[in-house]
């Protein structure tokens, strides 16, 4: 049960489908308290119920947008936290962002409609900074990625059971959300090399598969055939899939990760051990130290082209890393003060907003908060007209010279 002084704040968590996008929330909640407010995703609010029952976390549930609106208000909730780009333009807001990945996410315009932003280091801050977007926030403040924080500060304990217990290497298979509508270059390897992975590794390497934010998956699709390659192969004791919202107790037990366009790759940077990176749609993707670039992190390790190099190169960098100073930079150069205190900061400054606005009249504060909100909104679609003007696409924000 949480403590009666962590439940007084009136602070509201509001999160999508995608279960990667809990942690970061549940890790202020533990701490804050306040109420989660999830809209009509009931795999989430189940998922939420069941994995983190021990939190006895206070969740509304609706499958109305307006009742969700309604219940903010009659909870007098002064102060909302995202972790991806839902607003619901009511009070005070926060973003704290789920990753610290390369994708052009974290850069996208529509952060100039919250009235606080965590960022996690230099990188993203240097992205908005080029892209002139830095200057046109509310406030922001570097914090460093509290989801690593007990990796940083040697106080992970884990809380899983170890997936295997055989004495063979573990290779942890992490690649990025697979969207079926992607005609055109989509990040996942999954499609182009999840079976291969399998095949290739399944007799000598224990491997653990962890899908981005899947609870659920749809039928007859690549989901369902890495599923049937499993039994087709009778590799049930060495090929184990994961569903969970934090990847990190599985990094513990890995030796090696394997993932694609992913902010993995950062999250396992911190462990200090081999990384290979498979190419989604290989002569497409290339290597890049341009920080713009979604394969920017790819400068910490083996890119793979063609399938058949799987089992190769994990031999290879399970017995020589190479890339250890480079991984160390990006860390260190993604991820701000990576000393285990990313939480305490964010909590310091989500209490200092709270608190400002703690005793004023909540229909004066909840009325300025929702004309400031009409106008940010305008402020968005003004600089959204402009950047869709002037900023080419590839896959990221980039600006024109």
């Amino acid at each position: 049960m949480l403590k009666k002084k962590l439940i007084k704040y009136k602070i509201g968590y509001y999160t999508g489908a995608n279960i990667q996008h809990l942690t970061p929330l549940l890790l202020l909640y533990s701490h804050l308290g306040g109420i989660f407010y999830i809209y009509k995703n009931t795999d989430t609010y189940n998922y939420l119920r069941e994995k983190y029952r021990h939190l006895s976390i206070n969740i509304y549930f609706s499958d109305s947008i307006s009742d969700i609106k309604i219940a903010i208000r009659q909870n007098r909730i002064r102060l909302m936290i995202y972790s991806d780009y839902s607003e619901l333009d009511l009070v005070k807001s926060i973003q704290t962002f789920h990753d610290c990945g390369d994708k052009n996410y974290s850069e996208h315009p529509q952060i100039v409609k919250y009235d606080y932003l965590f960022l996690a280091g230099e990188k993203i801050k240097d992205k908005l900074e080029q892209l002139g977007i830095l200057k046109k926030l509310s406030k922001w403040e570097m914090t460093g990625y509290p989801k690593l924080d007990p990796v940083m500060s040697n106080k992970l304990v884990g809380t899983k059971k170890k997936v295997f217990d055989n004495g063979r290497k573990t290779i942890l298979y992490a690649p990025t959300l697979f969207d079926e509508s992607d005609k055109d270059h989509g990040q996942s390897s999954l499609p182009l090399w999840g079976k291969k992975i399998i095949t290739s590794l399944y007799e000598k390497y224990n491997i653990i598969i962890k899908y981005h934010g899947i609870i659920h998956r749809k039928s007859h699709n690549i989901y369902e055939q890495i599923d049937s390659l499993i039994l087709k192969l009778d590799a049930e004791e060495n090929v184990r899939l994961i569903i969970d919202d934090n990847i990190v107790e599985y990094m513990v037990q890995a030796d090696l990760v394997i993932t694609d366009i992913s902010s993995v790759a950062y999250e396992w940077f911190h462990f200090n051990k081999p990384i290979i990176f498979l190419n989604p749609e290989p002569g497409y993707f290339k290597k890049s130290e341009d920080i713009f670039a979604n394969s920017l992190s790819w400068q910490g390790g083996d890119v793979l082209e063609n399938d058949d190099d799987v089992l190769q190169y994990v031999e290879k960098n399970l017995t020589t890393d190479e890339y250890s100073k480079a991984r160390n930079k990006l860390l260190h150069y993604t991820v701000y003060k990576p000393d285990g205190k990313a939480l305490d900061r964010q909590i310091k400054q989500v209490l200092k907003l709270y608190k400002k606005y703690e005793k004023k009249s909540y229909l004066l504060f909840f009325v300025t908060c929702y004309l400031l909100k009409r106008l940010r909104r305008i402020k968005y679609k003004l600089m959204l007209r402009h950047y869709n003007k002037h900023v080419k696409i590839s896959s990221p924000w980039k600006k024109i010279k």
